[in-house]
């Protein structure tokens, strides 16, 4: 089946604070998902690498989706898709 795949880090929200301000960042950890953390990485990845080696002035279409395993269907690994158009 045909996917449309999202952009880098489609769908992920983001949170920063300052290094040294331990409240927010116990906060903070009480929501953070460590499986998109992962995704949200991995994407990045994939993104800061066609940036690094495109030969274009500019940053190309680029797609990403990294999906988690999903055990009760007998996927026990990551599965990573990417697309530079």
């Amino acid at each position: 089946a045909d996917v449309l795949l999202p952009g880098v880090g489609q769908g992920i929200i983001a949170v920063t604070c300052r290094t040294n301000d331990a409240t927010t960042i116990s906060l903070l950890k009480e929501v953070d998902n460590h499986e998109n953390r992962i995704a949200a990485t991995t994407e990045r990845s994939f993104l800061d690498l066609v940036d690094h080696l495109s030969p274009w002035s500019g940053r190309p279409p680029v797609a990403a989706l990294m999906s988690p395993p999903d055990i009760e269907s007998g996927n026990e690994f990551w599965h990573f898709r990417g697309l530079l158009a």
